[in-house]
């Protein structure tokens, strides 16, 4: 129930040609899925969102998480998941 879908890559960040050619990668797709886990888990320990360092670092190091393009990742999906994770709060006070 709270495993985010994988998040387009936006738009404004790609030529408007490659935008239509990239796709994720299972290794991409794998590496987002769980960096939200471990984010929305940190958020709810900390009380606030983690930064983009602090995310990359505690998957690396506390998870053995690695993607070679993790902070570019991180940086890029960090709206979405923010976003994903108000929207969850928001559904679990109302329920």
């Amino acid at each position: 129930p709270d495993r985010a879908p994988l998040p387009e890559p936006p738009a404004a960040a790609v030529p408007e040609e490659a935008s239509q050619l990239e796709t994720w990668s299972q290794e991409d797709e794998d590496f987002a899925n769980r960096a939200y886990e471990e984010f929305s888990a940190l958020t709810d320990q900390q009380g606030e969102y983690p930064s983009v360092e602090a995310l990359d670092i505690t998957l690396a190091d506390k998870h053995d998480v690695h993607h070679p393009r993790s902070t570019a990742l991180l940086q890029q999906v960090m709206p979405q998941f923010k976003n994903l994770y108000a929207q969850r709060a928001t559904a679990d006070q109302t329920a």
